[in-house]
């Protein structure tokens, strides 16, 4: 099977799916932080952006009803407040939009009575939480479910979403693009796609990889696809997963690159996001009238598929610890966590270094022959790949999507800041400044983290989140 089809077994299947075995993986108990789990704080501010946004659509109703009414001559009736539809995609058990919700009622009810709250998430167990999570804010839930509501106006958020879909590896070869398949040491050796055909069912049960996984872990080591002498060979062990290469499994691929102006060189491996693109042009055509913000890691085009990140940036997490090319080396590892994550141990951002696994063009490793981390435990620990947020913006646009804004994390709460309650005058100031601080500084969640926003039927507007620096580090 393609990679693509491993990570969304091995993350959403229904039963035994990394996701669909807990309603919550991150905060110190998980596997890693986001910022969610700094506190309140990121959801307070959301708030103030969503209010504004709210205020901008109920703005622009009454100016097209007010031309319609010109139009038809006709008396001026009172207006009622616009409903609004908050949509959070990847909700998991519902806390940051529990947090928005309370921040609404606390500053401006009015606003709070117009929200549809609607919360989109692939586990089963996470929205069956929801409800006890959102508690005395759950009368603002008007929907839960594994897909988008079939339209909507108002917004869309997605916090750290896109880097958790599933996601082709390909790798250039002085042959041409090769993709990158896993397969069960349950086949032969002679088991390829070449053989099998290019495209392999993601319906399988993972109950054969888990299995696998483990006695990878006992072992202390497992398969991987390295190259001996220029020429690519299978390396397994007795049972476990292996990681070989074949033709590319859909032509998309090819097309995805050549769309972008990207020219790999010979041994750069990369992972390539179809889904996303599939999901913001869904989420586009959702959506009537409104926003969707894009709160995630990634680079543009340019840099993620640079000599920069040429080992890919597919990572596992798994107890606040990352393996994979993007993290740095073990020895480091521990030292480096808390100053890259602003403080917040385990975070979710962009690490650099020589990969652990010495599955790449930079590394010079002996430990070759090991299978890459993400290969391990199916099931059991996160994988996530860093965004193309040039792709997701040119399919954005391409269904009608204009893009207002994109900016890191930082600048973003900044222009939000000034509106909210002096931290002073909570009940702990130090530790509302320490969360604040959590958030915005540079080198972990602020710099790491990127806000995308794009508007529909809405103009061009400036918004409060933009109004600080619109700049990308």
């Amino acid at each position: 099977m393609t990679v693509a089809a491993f990570m969304d077994l091995a993350l959403y299947h229904p039963e035994l799916g990394y996701y669909a075995r807990a309603d919550q993986r991150s905060g110190r108990a998980g596997d890693f932080f986001t910022s969610v789990d700094v506190g309140p704080l990121f959801g307070e501010l959301l708030e103030i952006q969503l209010a504004e946004i709210a205020s901008i659509l109920q703005a622009t109703a009454e100016v097209a009803e007010n031309a319609e009414r010109i139009h038809h001559n006709s008396a001026r009736s009172a207006r009622s407040a616009v409903a609004f539809d908050l949509v959070e995609a990847g909700a998991g058990n519902g806390r940051l939009s529990a947090d928005i919700l309370r921040a609404a009622r606390e500053r401006d009810r009015a606003f709070y009575d117009t929200i549809q709250l609607h919360l989109v998430e692939a586990s089963a167990g996470a929205r069956a939480a929801q409800r006890a999570t959102l508690a005395d804010v759950a009368e603002r839930l008007a929907s839960s479910d594994a897909s988008f509501p079939c339209s909507f106006d108002g917004v869309v958020i997605a916090n750290e979403l896109l880097d958790a879909l599933p996601v082709h590896q390909v790798v250039m070869r002085e042959e041409g693009l090769r993709e990158t398949y896993v397969i069960s040491q349950r086949r032969s050796v002679l088991d390829t796609p070449e053989r099998h055909g290019a495209r392999a069912s993601a319906s399988d049960s993972l109950e054969p990889l888990r299995g696998a996984g483990a006695e990878q872990q006992r072992r202390g080591w497992g398969p991987g696809a390295v190259r001996e002498g220029g020429a690519p060979r299978d390396v397994k062990n007795d049972d476990g997963l292996t990681v070989i290469e074949g033709p590319p499994s859909t032509p998309k691929l090819a097309e995805y690159l050549a769309r972008l102006g990207i020219e790999l060189e010979a041994g750069w491996r990369v992972e390539i996001n179809l889904r996303a693109v599939e999901w913001i042009r869904d989420a586009a055509r959702r959506l009537r009238r409104g926003f969707i913000i894009l709160i995630d890691y990634g680079h543009e085009a340019r840099e993620l598929y640079s000599p920069t990140h040429a080992a890919g940036t597919l990572t596992s997490y798994s107890g606040h610890r990352s393996a994979g090319p993007e993290a740095p080396a073990a020895a480091a590892s521990e030292r480096r966590e808390s100053s890259r994550s602003g403080g917040v141990p385990g975070a979710r951002s962009v690490r650099a270094g020589v990969p652990e696994w010495g599955w790449g063009p930079t590394s010079d490793r002996k430990s070759s022959a090991a299978a890459p981390p993400w290969l391990q435990s199916p099931g059991e620990q996160d994988i996530t790949a860093h965004v193309d947020f040039t792709s997701v913006r040119q399919a954005a646009e391409e269904e009608g999507l204009q893009t207002l804004g994109f900016l890191d994390q930082t600048y973003f709460l900044m222009g939000l800041f000034p509106e909210i309650r002096n931290p002073q005058s909570t009940p702990n100031p130090q530790s509302a400044i320490r969360n604040l601080k959590t958030l915005i500084m540079p080198g972990g969640l602020g710099s790491t983290h990127k806000i995308l926003i794009f508007g529909k039927g809405v103009g061009t507007p400036a918004l409060r989140g933009c109004s600080y620096k619109m700049r990308v580090t």
